[in-house]
């Protein structure tokens, strides 16, 4: 099962061709991975009639901690720095068909009996760029589509969507600004002999940047510890702040032998909308953990005023397929509302537990000092930074 989630990073190409480095998990803002997933709960057939009586007893927790996709996240094996939402619903295989009161976990063979145990099959993970608005409001199985051994799942998204960029200034008059890049230092977890380069990509840059060569320092525990140099200085297509701050750049550390790549990682440009700001992402290749990568990051039109809200809050409802404009009066499926920010926009979690590597971090400042601007409404669950408004909300429901 692992093995079938690391063919698909290695052999799926969709999205922008120009981004050959990076595998699916860094080409998108937001990637939803669902499906029978067939992980199955680790524990020995004689205690089948035992995890139906804490089915019953909607005792999960026990039994997902014996969940194989959940132990296998655990240790970094598969899905490294996607999400889920807490399971609160029975496991969704192996049911009669026709009946949902009933798992069938026996099934006679030639060979003997085959035991399929109670498993959360059918699952919904997700994976977004840093610092955008995400929030999954529904996750969970249905009971009254029967047709299948497995009932059916479904989940419920609020995303964060950046729409075309109109600026509002005189295009004579537009700042003359960029992003600088500086202090990378690479921590690869290889003993190659190679020397390494950094390719910066983003469809916010006129074109692909790249480093000089790295300086090599091998460390006492086999890794690379690699310098790029102080400063890297990218151009953007369009200057204006509002745009900069929805846009993110990826990241790719390169051999300079055969242009392979040796992780790859995503940097939010809003990280620095108020100063310069340091940052450590995990560097990842084909799914894999290939090290790390600290330095910092400032924009050069930083003295800007604090930015208005880009977007409207949309809403689209399940049976539309696109939203559209209502007249003046109508009640259309398009509802004008006010500002949400998102529980874990600043890369807080709402869920208390202990805190997981979400593959980038930022040293964000006190939570108590002030830096200006209008405030987001308050929040339900209040763990972001109320500094900071949120872009344009659409509900997907899988």
């Amino acid at each position: 099962r692992n093995q079938n989630y690391i063919n698909i990073l290695r052999f799926l190409n969709l999205g922008d061709k120009k981004l050959n480095p990076f595998d699916i998990t860094h080409r998108f803002t937001h990637l939803l991975w669902l499906g029978d997933l067939n992980y199955r709960v680790e524990l020995p057939s004689s205690e089948a009639e035992n995890i139906v009586t804490k089915i019953k007893q909607q005792q999960y927790q026990e039994l997902l901690s014996k969940d194989q996709l959940n132990m296998e996240r655990n240790d970094g094996k598969v899905f490294l720095h996607f999400e889920e939402e807490e399971i609160t619903f029975p496991p969704t295989y192996r049911f009669e068909r026709d009946r949902r009161n009933k798992y069938a976990y026996t099934k006679a063979k030639a060979t003997g009996t085959k035991y399929n145990l109670p498993s959360w099959c059918d699952r919904v993970l997700r994976k977004s760029y840093p610092l955008v608005h995400v929030v999954c409001q529904a996750y969970g199985c249905t009971n009254d589509i029967m047709t299948s051994d497995h009932s059916p799942v479904f989940a419920s998204f609020e995303v964060g969507v950046a729409s075309q960029f109109v600026s509002k200034q005189d295009p004579n008059s537009d700042p003359q600004g960029g992003i600088q890049i500086m202090n990378c230092v690479a921590i690869l977890l290889t003993k190659s002999k190679t020397r390494f380069f950094i390719e910066f990509h983003s469809s916010c840059l006129e074109k692909t940047v790249k480093t000089s060569e790295g300086e090599n320092t091998e460390q006492c525990d086999g890794s690379i510890k690699v310098w790029f140099g102080n400063k890297v200085e990218l151009t953007p297509i369009i200057s204006d702040p509002e745009y900069l701050l929805d846009q993110h750049i990826l990241i790719c550390v390169k051999s300079t032998d055969c242009d392979e790549s040796y992780g790859e990682g995503c940097v939010a440009l809003r990280a620095a909308q108020f100063c310069y700001r340091e940052f450590q992402i995990t560097l990842t290749h084909q799914g894999e953990k290939t090290g790390t990568l600290t330095g910092g990051i400032q924009l050069s039109t930083s003295e800007f005023k604090p930015t208005e809200k880009l977007y409207d809050f949309i809403k689209i409802e399940k049976d539309d397929a696109a939203p559209s404009k209502g007249k003046s009066g109508d009640k259309s499926s398009v509802t004008q509302t006010h500002d949400i920010s998102n529980p874990s926009y600043m890369g807080v979690s709402f869920k208390s537990g202990n805190v997981v590597d979400k593959g980038w971090s930022y040293s964000m400042p006190p939570r108590n000092v002030s830096i200006g601007g209008k405030g987001g409404k308050e929040s339900k669950k209040p763990s972001y930074d109320p500094g900071v408004q949120s872009p344009t909300a659409i509900h997907y429901t899988m």
